[in-house]
């Protein structure tokens, strides 16, 4: 009897006890999860893979992908070589703090043999672009030769000389290992390199959101599903999504299913790393997914049920295999209790996040429970267009599309019907714009089409407007200031094969380069008989006061100091045609030689003569002695007189006779005087061989010509102590010592 109730006593406790193991079990299995710590458990996993290819003679090529034609990202240093990342959505699925997510095995790259063909064209490739470089460096140089910190855009313009010497380097130190991977007739090696970062938002006891990374490991890969180890423990703050409490199949029609994570699209862009994920609509406005790869997927009882991979939803079998794959049932059991209760009693906190950016302002999401909210998806067609995703009161409120009526199509974020954090915007032109919208505004962003890109400020109407840079393909590069998506203002260009534009842009064209005039430059003037006659009165010359005291009255013109400049130069006309000479040449001449100016001749050209006449003439005439600067040779011929003579192609012929004849009795390159206008007009279509002589350029106002010069005429009414009336005034185009060391070399010999 005493057996029997004691029996009947434990019979009594083990209906309460297996209760108290059961109700809790329901209650675990049945009961909806908040949304909000759901959503806590996904992550981003970016998975970076690095190529080398080694040669037997002890190079070493990086690059992140091949393909049957070229290599990207190639590179000559691992630091600096590009990686071929992919990002994907994830989630932690347990307390060792190891994340599931969806990437496929990389394609295996191409045999050896197939990367002769690869680095030819790698080599064609890298060819075309040192070409492209070597043009490009030219102009930056001859810009650093010509300008100094004191000229608007100087810092920014060398700035950019450094990167492109960089690149320039890069590009030589590629080719030529290139050249000798072809050499080696297939003898190298390759291998390949795989690293995995893992980012997770969350936020701290204080409420502030912020963005944190780890290292991931790979552990497992099956059917296109990762397992990843981070550090060996859950992070702190950071909830996992329970693969043992999986709900059956059936239980979840494809009409209950919600997906936990981004739009691929969020996850691609560069600017959008501290965007929090969000519940995502499984259907668009054209019914196809866009649910990123490694989003989770839940029922309505909040339970994770799938994974999307490849564009299509695993089931959470696939999940279970790839996690038992690793670890046992019983052992991932046995380390979840064990790491709960060491995490319960030895709370640590994270380490320093790699952002601080308050992402609950960057994306709203959802945050309430799934019961409560999955009527809240839905299609709504307002006067705008036609919306798809979240709603709220009507209104779009987290991710959704939207189709506007124009044909432009938005996907992004939403809060309160206006579009607010990342979105991208496409248009019927193929033009994409995104960025981090702020009540319905996106104020900066890019702005792609085809193979340009724009980055910067932009207006209400998503054009370019205040500061920005637009790269596009052969090198061109602009960077400066826009006005509704026309440059306007400051802003620096290089192009293939044209100098460096640095100043200010008007309607979309540049316009010129605005100088700063200080004591540092080297000013010069040019002279005739009418310093000397004036009306009907003669003046000398008192060669020992010549200071230049004013700069002329065209343009605005931005002087820094007094202008009281010493004369650096002089040229004197000497003769015109065949027939005129300056009688006052001689003397004056001699006078700046005796003053230690530098000096120079010149002659007006004429139309009525030969180049060789007129050549003669002068040498005879001007007797330039040695030491002398270069012979100028003054070109201002009227529309009428060179059709007089014959066009612009006899008129060339004439001035490169005159340029020849004068530069091998000199042995010097002779300078080429000439208008803006008559630049603008003739100068392009000059023979090649008129290139290659140093340009004057005459234009009056506050704007440098935007031409390769060596001299500028600057003002035609400029003032000098010691010369009565007005004075042409001249500018060098570098500094004293660059013009001392031009000087020299191109002295008359």
């Amino acid at each position: 009897m005493k057996f029997g109730s004691l029996r009947s006593k434990k019979r009594k406790w083990v209906g309460p006890l297996v209760g108290c193991l059961i109700v809790p079990a329901l209650f675990l299995l049945f009961f909806p999860p908040r949304l909000e710590r759901q959503l806590s458990a996904l992550c981003r996993v970016e998975a970076c893979s690095v190529y080398s290819l080694a040669t037997a003679e002890g190079d070493t090529l990086f690059f992140s992908s091949a393909t049957d034609s070229t290599l990207t990202g190639l590179s000559t240093q691992r630091e600096s070589a590009a990686s071929d990342t992919v990002r994907r959505m994830g989630f932690f699925v347990s307390e060792t703090g190891n994340v599931v997510t969806a990437l496929a095995e990389k394609t295996v790259v191409p045999e050896n043999g197939n990367f002769q063909k690869i680095l030819t064209n790698e080599k064609q490739r890298l060819t075309r672009l040192h070409r492209i470089l070597t043009d490009q460096l030219e102009e930056l140089e001859e810009y650093a030769h010509t300008h100094s910190v004191t000229d608007e855009g100087y810092n920014d313009v060398m700035t950019l000389r450094e990167n492109y010497i960089r690149r320039y380097t890069e590009t030589e130190s590629l080719l030529r290992i290139t050249e000798r991977a072809l050499a080696s007739d297939g003898d190298f090696r390759i291998h390949r390199e795989e690293t995995f970062t893992v980012r997770y938002v969350c936020p701290d006891d204080s409420g502030n959101t912020s963005l944190y990374c780890l290292p991931g490991r790979k552990v497992a890969r099956r059917d296109g599903l990762m397992l990843l180890s981070t550090t060996g423990e859950l992070p702190p703050f950071a909830p996992y999504l329970s693969v043992y409490l999986l709900s059956p199949r059936h239980w979840c029609p494809s009409a209950d299913r919600l997906f936990l994570g981004l739009p691929q699209t969020a996850l691609d862009a560069p600017d959008a790393v501290a965007l929090l994920p969000d519940a995502i609509e499984v259907k668009a406005l054209d019914g196809c997914t866009y649910t990123a790869d490694g989003s989770a997927v839940i029922n309505r009882l909040g339970r994770l049920t799938g994974i999307v991979a490849d564009g299509r939803i695993h089931d959470a079998s696939a999940v279970a295999r790839l996690l038992y794959e690793h670890r046992s049932y019983p052992l991932r059991l046995l380390s979840n209790i064990g790491k709960k209760a060491i995490r319960f009693f030895t709370f640590k906190e994270p380490e320093k996040p790699c952002a601080t950016e308050d992402a609950e302002k960057q994306m709203p999401r959802n945050i309430d429970g799934y019961a409560g909210t999955r009527h809240l998806y839905g299609r709504k067609t307002y006067g705008t267009g036609t919306y798809c995703g979240r709603l709220t009161e009507g209104k779009p409120e987290g991710f959704g599309y939207m189709l506007y009526r124009e044909g432009n199509r938005y996907e992004g974020h939403w809060k309160l019907g206006r579009r607010e954090g990342y979105g991208l915007l496409t248009d019927t032109t193929g033009r994409t714009v995104c960025g981090i919208w702020q009540a319905d505004t996106l104020r900066a962003g890019n702005i792609s089409k085809g193979d340009s890109l724009y980055t910067g400020e932009l207006n209400s109407r998503l054009r370019p407007n205040g500061y920005g840079c637009l790269s596009a393909s052969e090198g061109y590069l602009y960077q400066g200031e826009w006005n509704d998506g026309i440059r306007e203002g400051f802003g620096i260009s290089i192009e293939k094969r044209q100098i460096v534009k640095c100043g200010t842009w008007r309607n979309n064209r540049f316009h010129g380069e605005r100088m700063v005039y200080t004591a540092d430059r080297v000013y010069g003037i040019d002279i005739s008989r009418y310093q000397h006659e004036i009306g009907k009165k003669r003046y000398g010359i008192n060669w020992k006061r010549l200071r230049i005291t004013h700069l002329g009255t065209f343009g605005n013109k931005r002087i820094h100091g007094t202008v009281n400049y010493p004369v650096s130069f002089v040229y004197v006309k000497s003769t015109q045609g065949t027939s005129i000479r300056n009688r006052y040449y001689a003397a004056d001449i001699a006078q700046a030689r005796r003053q230690g100016i530098a000096t120079g001749a010149y002659h007006f050209f004429s139309t009525r003569t030969t180049g060789r006449q007129q050549a003669d003439f002068f040498l005879k005439t001007a007797r330039p002695q040695r030491g002398d600067l270069p012979p100028m040779l003054d070109l201002e011929p009227e529309d009428r007189q060179i059709a007089a003579m014959g066009g612009q192609e006899k008129m060339f012929a004439e001035v490169l006779t005159w340029l020849r004849t004068v530069r091998k009795h000199c042995g010097t390159l002779p300078v080429l005087y000439v208008s803006q206008l008559f630049v603008n007009k003739y100068l392009q279509q000059a023979p090649e061989e008129l290139h290659e002589y140093p340009v004057w350029i005459a234009r009056y106002g506050a704007f440098r010509p935007y031409v390769k010069l060596k001299y500028w005429q600057l003002a035609p009414n400029g003032r000098v102590a010691g010369i009565r009336g007005y004075v042409d005034i001249n500018l060098f185009s570098g500094t004293h010592e660059q013009f001392e060391v031009y000087r020299r070399a191109a002295a008359v010999k």
